[in-house]
């Protein structure tokens, strides 16, 4: 299974918009060859920003990966559906700065997965996902 969290469309328009009127003052100010120039390196950055923003995860035979951090199944414990007030508890009043968080804001909902492992100082990780009911079975099997 692979899930891959990008940018809502409402927020890549902001972007765009945002670029475009940095262009435009470019071009006010500057003229037509800065306006080019910074126009096209915008989008090259907005690209790049749009590829480190995405957060991929996915549950490969015994491993999961949830961005660059990588676990066996065998060092996860109990595992949560996490619901809209559930992820929000978590990011406001239950925060634990030791806890490994894989969020993306435009997420509403995700899961929580316990770490039973006693060399690891993480007690879980929250991680947002849109199937969140999907990864929990496949981390139960």
């Amino acid at each position: 299974m692979r899930e891959v969290l990008r940018w809502p469309w409402w927020f890549t328009l902001l972007v765009l918009g945002l670029d475009l009127s940095i262009v435009i003052a470019l071009w006010a100010g500057l003229g037509n060859n800065a306006a080019l120039a910074g126009a096209i390196s915008i989008l090259v950055l907005s690209f790049i920003f749009y590829r480190f923003t995405s957060l991929t995860i996915e549950i490969e035979g015994d491993v999961l990966r949830v961005g660059g951090a990588v676990i066996e199944k065998k060092y996860l414990g109990e595992k949560e559906i996490l619901d809209r007030s559930k992820m929000q508890h978590y990011m406001r009043i239950g925060f634990n700065p030791s806890a490994f968080y894989a969020i993306r804001f435009w997420v509403k909902t995700g899961v929580k997965i316990s770490i039973d492992d006693s060399r690891d100082p993480t007690p879980f990780w929250i991680v947002s996902s849109k199937r969140a009911t999907e990864i929990e079975a496949l981390l139960k099997n």
